[in-house]
C-alpha cells in the first residue's frame, strides 16, 4: 500500500523529489530490512505529497546503501547532475573580477558600506549519534551535553565570547518563551520545528 501511494505521488507530483527518485524495480531488489529503511527515509514525502524534497537520510550510511535513490533525488532538488564527475570543481578566486579591489579582498569598507551581520547555517552531526530523523529524545539530550563542552570553550575565548541558551526543559540554560521569541525574531535561533509538517513526518 505504501509503495502504491509513492507511485501515485510520482505520477501526480512532479516536484516531489522523493517520489521521482523512487523506482519500484530498485526497491524490489533490496532485502526486506533495507526496504524498511528506505521507506523510513521516504516518510516525509509520503505524508506530504506536495513536499519538494520529501526524503531524509536516517543514518549517514543511508547515502551509500541507497545511493541510486539519493543521487537521483538530490540531482533533481539541486538541479545538478551529480553523476557528472566534472561537477564540484569550484574556483573561489576573485582575481580579475570586475569591481573587486586590487587587493583581491572583498572588504565592505572598501565600498563605503556599513558592517553587516550574516548567519551561516551548517547541518552536521556527530558520529556517535544517528541523523535527526532517527534520534531518540535521549540522543538529543546527550548530543546537546556534548556540544555544550565545545561551546563553553568558545565562550571562554575572548575572540568569541557570547553565551549559551537552551530550549530543553530542565536545562540550566533554559530560556522562557519570551526570550526564545526574541531570538527567533532576530533570526538567531530556529523557529519551532514542531510546526513544520515536513520535518515532523520525517521524525525531525
Amino acid at each position: 500500500a505504501i509503495v502504491a501511494k509513492i507511485l501515485d505521488i510520482k505520477a501526480t507530483q512532479p516536484n516531489n523529489c522523493m517520489a521521482q527518485a523512487f523506482e519500484q524495480s530498485y526497491y524490489d531488489s533490496l532485502p526486506k530490512d533495507k526496504r524498511k529503511r528506505l521507506l523510513a527515509c521516504c516518510s516525509s514525502g509520503i505524508a506530504n505529497p506536495e513536499s519538494c524534497m520529501g526524503c531524509y537520510a536516517m543514518k549517514p550510511e543511508d547515502y551509500d546503501d541507497f545511493y541510486p535513490f539519493f543521487i537521483k533525488a538530490l540531482s533533481q532538488y539541486h538541479k545538478i547532475d551529480f553523476t557528472d564527475k566534472k561537477h564540484g570543481v569550484s574556483n573561489w578566486s576573485l582575481a580579475g573580477v570586475e569591481g573587486i579591489p586590487e587587493s583581491g579582498i572583498l572588504d565592505l569598507s572598501d565600498f563605503d558600506l556599513p558592517v553587516v551581520s550574516m548567519r551561516v547555517r551548517a547541518g552536521r552531526n556527530l558520529n556517535k549519534y544517528p541523523l535527526p530523523g532517527a534520534m531518540k529524545k535521549r540522543d538529543r539530550v546527550d548530543m546537546e551535553k556534548d556540544m555544550r563542552n565545545v561551546f563553553d570553550e568558545l565562550i571562554a575565548n575572548p575572540a568569541y565570547g557570547g553565551k549559551y541558551v537552551s530550549i530543553t526543559p530542565g536545562h540550566e540554560c533554559f530560556i522562557d518563551r519570551a526570550e526564545y521569541k526574541e531570538y527567533v525574531d532576530a533570526h538567531i535561533i530556529f523557529k519551532d520545528m514542531s510546526t513544520d509538517p515536513f520535518l515532523v513526518s520525517a521524525g525531525i
